[in-house]
């Protein structure tokens, strides 16, 4: 896709994964599925990624090259999520089949925003 003078917009894809009744939320598990999830996505890690206890739960955040990873996480009710904001194309499946190798969760949902996706809310000339 082509901005004005002619300028590439990057890809732009972002991933939600919601892992309900899963088998263990512990920051180790949690740690060991962003590990992977950057290895599969083939980005770097432009810092550390940094975990944080809050809200009864676990955060896990990392900054990708031009690019975002997010894990939440609690025990109670066993629930995690994902969100993966890329710059670069991303497969999926892949990343749902890892997720699932790991977290041995009851049921995923999955929800996918792609720019043709996006409505426009503000527009100046």
């Amino acid at each position: 896709m082509r901005g004005r003078k002619g300028v590439m917009f990057p890809i732009r894809e972002r991933y939600f994964f919601e892992c309900f009744g899963c088998s263990d939320t512990s920051e180790a598990v949690l740690q060991e599925l962003f590990d992977k999830i950057v290895e599969k996505s083939g980005m770097k890690l432009l810092a550390p990624p940094q975990s944080v206890k809050a809200d009864d739960g676990i955060s896990i955040q990392g900054i990708w090259e031009a690019s975002t990873l997010a894990i939440h996480g609690w025990d109670e009710p066993k629930l995690v999520t994902i969100d993966i904001y890329s710059c670069r194309h991303i497969n999926a499946l892949e990343m749902a089949n890892t997720i699932n190798e790991i977290l041995n969760p009851k049921t995923i949902t999955f929800s996918a925003i792609m720019p043709n996706d996006m409505v426009v809310i503000l527009r100046r000339e």
